[in-house]
């Protein structure tokens, strides 16, 4: 698409492709699909739930696209890898990624 920044699909599937978007009590699922030379996101999705979000109140399903469009501009965990000084440009997390273990404040262990 011409002249786009980002790109979003918008899309109401309970499941698709052998993917279960929506299950128990999930609203919404949204994720970035691509990113650009920057790490960018440049096309996402957002996926509602229309079995579990209210759609009787107004206020609230925009609030959940409003959450979920947050994840697909870049907030979410997968991505703070991404992010960028604002000054300079620059990766603030070196590169190539390096996965190791750490501890959590609650004890567990991560990768």
């Amino acid at each position: 698409v011409p002249d786009t920044d980002l790109l979003v699909f918008v899309s109401a599937y309970n499941n698709m492709n052998n993917i279960t978007f929506c299950d128990g009590s999930v609203l919404a699922s949204a994720s970035h699909c691509t990113l650009d030379q920057y790490d960018r996101p440049v096309v996402g999705f957002v996926n509602f739930c229309l079995d579990t979000i209210n759609t009787r109140n107004e206020d609230a399903a925009v609030a959940v696209g409003v959450h979920e469009l947050g994840h697909v501009l870049g907030f979410s965990d997968d991505l703070f890898q991404y992010f960028r000084d604002g000054n300079t440009g620059e990766p603030l997390t070196p590169r190539p990624f390096e996965k190791k273990r750490v501890t959590c404040v609650n004890g567990s262990n991560r990768r």
